[in-house]
C-alpha cells in the first residue's frame, strides 16, 4: 500500500547472508519526529513467496547473532533479520504496526560480504509529499577507485505507465557523499 516501502535488490554470484534492517524507534534518537513505532519488515522473491520477516529484531530468528555486535538495532522494535540468499531478485518491504504511517528507514546489506558476491539493482519505491524528502542511502565500502553509477528518480508519468499511482509531478534527485556535501542536483 501507499504507507509501505519498498526495496528491490539482486543478490549474484553465489549464496549470500544478508541483513535487511527496518528504522523507526531508532529514528527518534536522531533527532526524526513522526518515526514509525514499530516497523515490521518481510521480504519476498520474485514469485512472490515470503523468504523472511521480522517485527522486533530481539524477539527474532536472528536476535542472538546480532546480540553484541556492530550490526545491533538500537531500538527493541526495529526489526532486523539475516537471511542466507541464493542469486535472484528480491523484495524487501518495510510497514507500520496496523495502519501505522511514519517515517522509517529500510536498509539491504551484505553480512558476509565476499569478492564473488554482489548487489545490483537497489530501488526504493515509498510515498513522498510534495515539499518533504525520501532519503535513499546506498553504502559503496567496498568499492575502490572509480566507478560509474546511475542513480535515477521517476515521476507521475514514468510511473503511471508501470501502474503506480500518484508519482510526483516534478520530482528532484540530490546526490550527496558521506560527509553531508551536495554533490550533484537534478531537476528535470
Amino acid at each position: 500500500g501507499d504507507a509501505t516501502m519498498f526495496k528491490g535488490f539482486t543478490v549474484h554470484g553465489g549464496t549470500t547472508r544478508v541483513l535487511v534492517h527496518g528504522k523507526g524507534p531508532s529514528l527518534t534518537n536522531l533527532g526524526i519526529s513522526g518515526a514509525l513505532s514499530n516497523p515490521s519488515i518481510t521480504i519476498y522473491d520474485t514469485s512472490g513467496n515470503v523468504v523472511g520477516s521480522n517485527d522486533d529484531w530481539a524477539s527474532g530468528a536472528s536476535a542472538g547473532e546480532l546480540t553484541g555486535n556492530a550490526f545491533e538495532p538500537a531500538h527493541s522494535q526495529d526489526s532486523a533479520l539475516i537471511l542466507d540468499l541464493a542469486p535472484g531478485a528480491y523484495t524487501a518491504m518495510l510497514s507500520g504496526s496496523g495502519s501505522e504511517a511514519g517515517q522509517g528507514i529500510l536498509e539491504v546489506s551484505e553480512f558476509n560480504a565476499t569478492n564473488s558476491t554482489y548487489f545490483t539493482s537497489y530501488t526504493t519505491r515509498a510515498q513522498v509529499s510534495a515539499g518533504s524528502t525520501l532519503i535513499q542511502g546506498i553504502s559503496l565500502d567496498n568499492a575502490s577507485g572509480t566507478h560509474k553509477y546511475l542513480v535515477r528518480v521517476q515521476g507521475a508519468s514514468s510511473l503511471a505507465a508501470l501502474g503506480v499511482p500518484n508519482g510526483l509531478a516534478d520530482p528532484v534527485l540530490n546526490v550527496y557523499d558521506n560527509a553531508g556535501t551536495l554533490l550533484h542536483t537534478v531537476d528535470n
